[in-house]
């Protein structure tokens, strides 16, 4: 080959290279390259690092304490703890009222202390819906309270330019349709019939909750599930709600708590070898929700240290706190938040 033919192929290559260099600028599309849909819906959670999850709903009533006895557990744990029947438990609806609640309080204490994205119950373990759902009458609209948390909350963190996401449960004490329940399951103290009980109508009823939040009230950035483990994702139909749930909003993040694979992991200790963004759950004090006699609260040093340490591991610190059936933040839950960011802002 000649010299002037084999400097003329390579001005060409030079001439290509140059021009998918050109095209990348502009739309990387342009050259058949595509980034994995995922790292673009996730980037802005990778760089949050921080997180609050506010846990909070029918049992902060009770706080932990039902009939004059202190239980042990998370405190949105108390009817399983205590054994109390779905009736007797439900009366508490009648008193739920607080008020002192007020979001843009929630709102700018969440702010100050630098977390960049807020989790809230739509549904919790007991079944009672903080937001109003047309499906059931167990709901935080149904009560002498009668405002919609979701709707009050999820309004001011988009003012507030602080991510907003929806935690909910699976597993549902309250609803007549889900199992188990009864002798041989991890509820016999549950005397309610099973014999008319059906499952899948229970997963319809998550259907269409679920749409319910994705279509109503705006944009929801984290679907945060729990409580599905007393039932396979084949029982759950977790690959559907999830193909349906980003039908309905395609660039809300997942976590992994439906028992498939989601778009981040949730867990309660900093994984060793992890294969995909994940999040640490902490709590401020020794519990998930509000329990009136728990004051072991954490340093805000200890939880600035625990920030460092999953930033600096790759993943990011949720932090749970519990309001009091007031609606109000304990002082010590609003002196910690402002103390973490003051540190975040001189560091």
């Amino acid at each position: 080959m000649s010299t002037i033919a084999t400097r003329g192929r390579g001005n060409l290559y030079r001439a290509v290279f140059c021009a998918i260099l050109f095209c990348w600028s502009i739309d990387p599309t342009l050259c058949g390259v595509t980034d994995d849909p995922i790292n673009t819906r996730i980037a802005w959670w990778r760089e949050a690092r921080f997180g609050v999850m506010i846990r909070w709903g029918l049992h902060a009533l009770p706080g932990s304490v039902w009939n004059g006895i202190r239980l042990q557990g998370p405190s949105d744990w108390i009817q399983f703890r205590a054994q109390v029947p779905s009736s007797e438990y439900a009366t508490l609806a009648a008193q739920f009222n607080a008020p002192l609640f007020n979001p843009d309080e929630w709102i700018q204490s969440v702010k100050l202390a630098g977390a960049q994205y807020l989790i809230l119950p739509a549904k919790s373990y007991d079944g009672f819906c903080l937001f109003n759902s047309d499906l059931t009458d167990f709901k935080i609209t149904a009560t002498p309270f009668g405002r919609d948390l979701i709707a009050e909350v999820s309004e001011v963190c988009r003012r507030e330019n602080v991510r907003f996401g929806i935690y909910y449960s699976i597993l549902d004490w309250h609803h007549p349709d889900y199992l188990p329940r009864g002798p041989d399951s991890p509820r016999p103290w549950d005397e309610r019939p099973t014999d008319t009980a059906n499952y899948d109508r229970y997963i319809d009823y998550v259907k269409q909750q679920l749409e319910i939040l994705l279509t109503r009230y705006g944009k929801i950035d984290i679907l945060w599930f729990d409580g599905a483990w007393e039932h396979t994702p084949a029982e759950n139909h977790a690959e559907e709600i999830i193909r349906h749930i980003h039908s309905l909003q395609p660039d809300i993040l997942i976590n992994n708590r439906l028992g498939v694979s989601g778009d981040f992991i949730s867990s309660d200790s900093i994984p060793e070898h992890p294969d995909q963004p994940w999040e640490l759950g902490i709590s401020l004090n020794d519990t998930w929700g509000f329990k009136r006699y728990d004051v072991d609260w954490k340093e805000s040093s200890e939880i600035i240290t625990g920030i460092a340490n999953c930033t600096s591991a790759g993943g990011n610190l949720l932090l749970n706190i519990g309001p009091e059936d007031s609606g109000a933040f304990p002082p010590p839950v609003r002196q910690q938040l402002n103390e973490i960011g003051e540190s975040l802002r001189a560091n």
